[in-house]
């Protein structure tokens, strides 16, 4: 196995243009951190009581604003964006909507109902969630072209679920899904759906959300998962047969 090492060449696994991967998660981390404690610094000194930490912050809120975020993003590139329904909690009173039976345990349990209010840094989660979101609707789009010209896209379901010893969020599509390999790839830095990556450098001068591509660099999903376990979380992706 191999990974791209910019253009016309390729480096061996677990390497990137001749560096090893390990290295530059290490530096990424370490580059997290900084910009985290100054951020927070900053923030400080402008006299917000809890700097860069958001308190009692409304996480239905936080994925409001990532789903507009991304919705923007897939109508920018893709000129159409699937709805997303954003739920909260399985269980008898709240049902699993039949399109997603199948694709979580049946025994997926949640305490409370309509708000979800925790402490996090909530750029990170934003950007994690937008990354997320993202894959998940280019996927929902790309089954409808496969089903036919006037096909809509399938919705995109993301369900809250306040469990008793954390807090999950569970996005689902529709979509085509992922080959076993691309499961494997997905979280390896450097590593893209995106058929031009590296080449494609002189567009990522800009970060206005028209601009922002889909799949480029290989480094979103990467990037999130790493944010989310600094602080004990994690990002995991399953998929089914059937796609999704």
């Amino acid at each position: 196995r191999s990974l791209r090492a910019g253009i016309g060449l390729v480096a061996p696994a677990g390497q990137f243009c001749g560096i090893d991967l390990q290295l530059i998660d290490d530096f990424l981390r370490e580059r997290l951190g900084v910009q985290l404690l100054c951020d927070h610094y900053v923030a400080l000194d402008k006299g917000k009581k809890n700097g860069g930490i958001a308190v009692g912050c409304s996480l239905g809120d936080v994925v409001e604003d990532a789903v507009t975020e991304a919705r923007h993003v897939c109508d920018a590139n893709l000129g159409i964006m699937p709805d997303v329904q954003v739920e909260y909690g399985f269980d008898d009173n709240v049902p699993i909507p039949k399109p997603l039976v199948g694709l979580v345990d049946s025994d997926t349990s949640v305490s409370g109902y309509g708000s979800i209010e925790l402490t996090l840094i909530r750029p990170w989660l934003h950007h994690a969630l937008v990354e997320i979101l993202k894959n998940a609707m280019a996927s929902s789009v790309q089954r409808a072209d496969d089903c036919g010209e006037h096909t809509s896209p399938p919705d995109v379901h993301v369900r809250l679920v306040d469990g008793s010893e954390s807090v999950s969020i569970f996005v689902m599509d529709q979509g085509v899904g992922l080959a076993e390999d691309g499961m494997r790839r997905a979280f390896r830095f450097a590593e893209s759906s995106s058929l031009k990556r590296w080449d494609r450098i002189e567009e990522q001068t800009s970060y206005a959300m028209v601009r922002q591509p889909l799949g480029s660099l290989g480094v979103g999903l990467p990037l999130s998962r790493m944010m989310c376990q600094m602080f004990g979380g994690d990002v995991s992706i399953s998929n089914r047969e059937k796609g999704g």
